[in-house]
């Protein structure tokens, strides 16, 4: 279930989804975003991490992954509905789409083919990623 909540203190909409695990192990699970697509790969790995009959510990780190590289490919666009813009790239040493928005780091906007950055992003084995936290190489 997707739920959109209404406006924040800044004025962006928040998206939140929830499931209940009731069958499985009488557990809840939610997660909150300003964008769909962050919203989905969120739930998903809050799903992956925290859901199952298996006896792992679940941790924030379970399905992230990190990765440095070069960007060889940008694509940007402006989300009127979320009111930020979507900054999609690839890097040489992957051939995932990786995405990250103006709302999680305000500096993706400045992104162009050639920079160098680190970043990790979750590991959904999808063509697409969405980026958890990102850094433009030299960048402090």
């Amino acid at each position: 279930m997707v739920r959109k909540l209404g406006s924040s203190f800044d004025g962006q909409q928040s998206c939140v989804a929830r499931a209940d695990a009731d069958s499985w192990q009488n557990e809840n699970v939610y997660s909150a975003e300003t964008d769909k697509r962050t919203l989905f790969d969120s739930y998903k790995y809050a799903l992956a991490t925290k859901l199952g009959d298996d006896h792992a510990v679940p941790t924030d780190s379970a399905l992230l992954k990190k990765l440095t590289g070069s960007v060889t490919h940008v694509y940007r666009y402006y989300d009127g509905e979320a009111h930020q813009t979507v900054t999609q790239f690839m890097v040489d040493s992957s051939e995932r789409i990786f995405t990250v928005t103006s709302g999680q780091n305000p500096y993706s906007v400045f992104l162009k083919a050639g920079v160098q950055v680190s970043f990790q992003y979750v590991d959904t084995n999808e063509r697409v990623s969405a980026v958890k936290t990102f850094q433009i190489e030299g960048k402090k």
